[in-house]
């Protein structure tokens, strides 16, 4: 039997302040339907490290099963959802 695809969306942080982010964050996961399973965040890092580490550390919502960083890519963080 083959497995159904998983849901994603992806929401780009760039260019945005930690206060616009987490705006952003909560917006994209209030809005976001029930069959959405994993929500890729696209943050960056090499223009520093605020929003990295709100996306991995800091944010909280009640959408989050839990968050797994993206080895090998450390400006992009995905939030496996409930």
């Amino acid at each position: 039997m083959a497995r159904r695809p998983t849901k994603t969306i992806t929401v780009n942080l760039h260019g945005l302040n930690e206060a616009e982010a987490r705006a952003k964050l909560n917006e994209v996961l209030e809005k976001a339907a029930d069959d959405i399973k994993i929500l890729k965040i696209v943050h960056g890092y090499h223009g520093g490290q605020v929003l990295l580490n709100m996306v991995r550390y800091d944010y909280v919502h009640y959408r989050i099963d839990y968050i797994q960083p993206l080895y090998g890519n450390d400006g992009e963080t995905w939030y496996y959802l409930r």
